[in-house]
């Protein structure tokens, strides 16, 4: 899959043009964005979450082993994987989870997944966030719901060894033609929110698209940052052309002056010619 033409990370670009607008209009967006999230998400993701718990923000860091992974890559005895390689040069770059992600035409998905196996292989440090540690596995597919609430520690590993029991025995259904699934479940028992439910849900859709900036700011943001770049690329063109006009012309000034200098010398030996020629008549006639 060939990397997406981009200029730089549209994540980053969209957060410095933002960061760059007036106090008073990032206020206002500060209170919009916190209503719109209280809308569209459930309570229990957004409290007590910080930067170092939110997965699209977090930023690997290389082990030992990690730094110098690329380096021994000729005593590996194993069949090398690309994407590792990849992966190590997205985080030598101190990049973000949706930087990683773009950087390498990557699902979040597949994002996701190279971190697990740098976890695996201790190319990277094992993150302190259970919040982060969770959602990685659970966007992988490495682990289902009741895994994941585990891990956040919402119920505890008896709690769900129960639930997976009583539903396999058929206490969980409604009635005998109900096919009542896991989110039900964790649902009817308290739990998890519904609401939390279809985040998750989004989420899940959203680690799978291929196309993870695919909103009209981004898109933008892109098209802006590509004008820029050819803007650039014409100043320098036109910077180019202009020192090369200036040259061309250096160089025709001392051309006419080279020609101006010989139309003198040329005069000069026409008039010795002409000397010359008196002084030989004079001569002729003594």
């Amino acid at each position: 899959m060939s990397k997406p033409d981009l200029p730089e990370s549209q994540f980053k670009q969209m957060l410095e043009d933002l960061s760059s607008l007036p106090p008073w209009v990032k206020e206002a967006m500060c209170v919009f964005l916190a209503e719109d999230l209280k809308n569209h998400i459930d309570s229990n993701s957004l409290k007590n979450l910080t930067s170092k718990d939110c997965l699209f923000l977090y930023v690997p860091r290389l082990t030992r082993i990690g730094q110098t992974y690329l380096e021994n890559l000729k005593y590996e005895k194993e069949p090398i994987d690309k994407s590792i390689i990849s992966f190590i040069k997205s985080v030598k770059k101190q990049s973000n989870m949706l930087d990683i992600a773009q950087d390498n035409a990557w699902t979040f998905k597949i994002c996701c997944y190279y971190v697990i196996k740098a976890w695996e292989k201790n190319i990277i440090l094992p993150t302190y966030s259970k919040n982060i540690y969770a959602m990685v596995r659970f966007l992988a597919g490495d682990i289902g719901l009741g895994d994941y609430l585990v891990r956040l520690g919402r119920i505890t590993r008896e709690q769900l060894n129960w639930v997976i029991s009583m539903n396999k025995s058929g206490m969980m259904a409604l009635d005998d033609t109900d096919k009542t699934n896991y989110e039900d479940i964790f649902v009817n028992l308290g739990y998890i929110a519904t609401s939390e439910i279809v985040q998750l849900k989004q989420l899940v859709k959203f680690a799978n698209s291929k196309n993870l900036f695919q909103n009209p700011s981004c898109v933008l943001i892109a098209k802006v940052r590509q004008l820029q770049q050819k803007m650039a690329k014409l100043e320098e063109d036109r910077a180019a052309f202009l020192e090369e006009k200036l040259d061309l012309e250096r160089k025709v000034k001392t051309l006419n002056a080279d020609i101006e200098a010989q139309k003198m010398e040329n005069l000069h030996q026409a008039k010795e010619i002409e000397l010359l020629k008196d002084e030989l008549k004079k001569a002729l006639k003594s």
